[in-house]
């Protein structure tokens, strides 16, 4: 449900996020330094544990523990609990846990948009979503894939 802000006399909705994440090194990490550096709530499943490739995860980062340290289980819970997931990676091939993360939300029907260099236009591929209906109030229920513009990739 999109938040209400003031504006000069105005009142506007501002579309309320929440960052999730697992934890894991790299665009893991770096989303949720970015949550917390902006206020922007946060929140995920890691292994139990706390445990992550560089070692044990940080308290600040605000994550419950699965009863395993499973990774693909702190994937699914992550993916099942979302509204959609984005998937950064380097590749425009998949591979090993942001593959599983996408089979995950293709396997729960959730919708996923995958951003790698080979797209000419990453942040046009975003605005496309927008305005295309599936993200971010379609977020709230299971939709089809986002899918870059023609040409953006």
């Amino acid at each position: 449900m999109p938040r209400k802000r003031a504006t000069g006399n105005k009142m506007t909705s501002k579309p309320h996020i929440t960052i999730r994440s697992g934890g894991q090194t790299g665009a893991d990490r770096a989303a949720l330094d970015w949550a917390i550096s902006k206020g922007v709530p946060h929140c995920g499943w890691c292994p139990r544990g706390r445990i992550a490739e560089d070692g044990i995860l940080n308290s600040k980062y605000h994550l419950l523990e699965t009863e395993t340290k499973n990774y693909p289980e702190r994937t699914r819970k992550n993916v099942e609990d979302a509204d959609g997931t984005v998937l950064f990676s380097i590749s425009n091939t998949l591979t090993g846990g942001t593959l599983l993360t996408q089979q995950f939300a293709q396997r729960f029907n959730k919708p996923w948009l995958h951003l790698h260099p080979s797209l000419q236009n990453p942040a046009q591929s975003l605005l496309y979503c927008n305005h295309s209906g599936t993200q971010p109030d379609a977020f709230k229920k299971p939709l089809k894939v986002c899918q870059p513009l023609s040409g953006a990739g």
